[in-house]
């Protein structure tokens, strides 16, 4: 089963969640939320190790524009590709 390794240790087995961000809320775990649809940009994650599907046009416009880091990632949009790990990142407002 895919895992996905959180800050403070935790862990989660993503099961059969469709995204990173289905699969942390059905273990309880908080994370920052705002439209849940790919537009606003506040469930960003940084990947620290791992991979995951291919980000969508849309997810990929949105992180540029708000000028995002590599590895930077949507947690309401990122699908798992295998076992990750993930730390909080703070979205920022492109220039």
């Amino acid at each position: 089963m895919t895992n996905i390794q959180l800050e403070k240790g935790q862990s989660v087995d993503a099961g059969t969640a469709s995204t990173l961000l289905e699969a942390i809320q059905n273990h309880g775990v908080e994370i920052s939320l705002g439209c849940e649809s790919g537009r606003c940009g506040v469930c960003m994650v940084e990947v620290v190790d791992g991979q995951l599907e291919t980000a969508s046009e849309e997810e990929t416009s949105l992180l540029q524009a708000m000028d995002a880091d590599s590895g930077h990632r949507l947690a309401c949009q990122a699908r798992l590709q295998g076992d990750v790990t993930l730390r909080s990142a703070k979205p920022r407002m492109g220039a």
